[in-house]
């Protein structure tokens, strides 16, 4: 047992090819490579950031195909670094992220697994933050007591992961806020959140990797627009 704890601690998955790419590519927009994290900077700001918490053991930049094009529709991304590839190990890193940009006036932070759940952790800690105005949660689930507030937040699952099942997401809807969105991905899983392979355990997907990824996109953009226009 503790052999393979040492060997899941030394280990995390790596970007694929197609990340490499991207992050040379620019896309259009302009991107910065820190030790720490990755910024991608829109062309013309809407005055809103999206502040990532990468899942467990995987390389943060897996998640750049992902998160990376929301800055084509205005937003200044950053991709969280973190101790050991373990989100929970940072759970405090946007407090050096906002006086980086005091520009921006909103904030939605959220993740993937792992990531997911402690980007929870911090919102829950920070109700009082008002730039914070909503956490997303992919192939996540959150044990943080919302119920009593009206904090957005929205879940994305796939129906074929089988790492973070959506029996266990549902499981704690009673701490859901009182503003909650839950969307499925039919025949999306847990790894093709990222980029970076098929994680151990996980379900078969029924859709390609990009198609996944296009469709959460869509379904993030859609919930700070939401959120936004209110």
């Amino acid at each position: 047992m503790l052999k393979a704890k040492k060997l899941f601690l030394q280990t995390s998955y790596e970007p694929l090819p197609e990340v490499f790419e991207y992050l040379a590519s620019q896309d259009g927009i302009r991107m910065e490579e820190r030790e720490d994290l990755i910024l991608f900077y829109p062309k013309i700001s809407n005055g809103t950031g999206v502040i990532f918490y990468p899942g467990a053991k995987v390389v943060f930049s897996s998640y750049s195909l992902l998160i990376g094009p929301l800055a084509n529709a205005g937003y200044t991304v950053c991709l969280l670094r973190m101790p050991e590839d373990l989100a929970n190990r940072g759970v405090n890193r946007p407090d050096e992220i906002f006086p980086l940009f005091p520009d921006l006036s909103h904030w939605f932070l959220g993740g993937h697994s792992l990531g997911g759940s402690t980007a929870a952790r911090y919102v829950s800690a920070h109700l009082s933050n008002r730039a914070i105005c909503g956490l997303f949660l992919l192939g996540s689930y959150s044990i943080q007591d919302f119920s009593q507030t009206e904090l957005p937040m929205l879940l994305v699952y796939g129906d074929s992961d089988q790492i973070v099942k959506k029996e266990r997401i549902f499981f704690y809807q009673d701490r859901f806020s009182q503003n909650t969105t839950l969307k499925e991905i039919v025949g999306g899983n847990h790894s093709f959140f990222g980029s970076y392979g098929n994680q151990t355990g996980d379900g078969q997907a029924s859709i390609d990797r990009s198609r996944q990824q296009q469709e959460t996109r869509e379904i993030l953009l859609s919930f700070f627009h939401t959120v936004l226009s209110c």
